[in-house]
């Protein structure tokens, strides 16, 4: 099961908080909640990770396919508050230049608010704050 609670901090951006476990049974409808933010006109998407409980290649599979699709309608997805395993399977995957990762909500509310520029160097810097 996987859940998710929105917050809507602008017109063209949301925070997501996901908790649970994201996998192959629950895809679709992880799918469906990102689709429905993307209708609505959202450009930024920041997913908090700190409550998810699990993330198997599935898991990893599914944020891609999101990443691909909100890409498509002009939206970013950010990941945040990985814990050391995640932030690891990705870091091992060589995911880190695909997926922007930051260790926290501000860091990446910063990118588009402010319109930083952060090297591809994210997921080290998640890893290294968890080492």
């Amino acid at each position: 099961m996987i859940d998710f609670k929105n917050k809507k901090i602008s017109e063209t951006a949301v925070v997501v908080e996901i908790s649970g476990v994201l996998s192959a049974s629950n895809r679709d409808y992880f799918f469906d909640c990102i689709g429905d933010m993307l209708k609505s006109g959202v450009k930024h998407v920041v997913i908090e990770c700190h409550k998810l409980g699990y993330l198997n290649s599935s898991g990893v599979a599914s944020l891609l396919v999101a990443r691909r699709r909100a890409s498509r309608k002009g939206c970013r997805i950010y990941l945040t508050h990985l814990n050391s395993h995640m932030a690891e399977v990705l870091e091992v995957m060589k995911l880190g230049r695909i997926l922007s990762v930051f260790a926290t909500t501000e860091h990446a509310v910063a990118t588009f608010q402010n319109g930083y520029q952060f090297e591809h160097s994210r997921l080290e810097y998640q890893l290294n704050e968890y080492a």
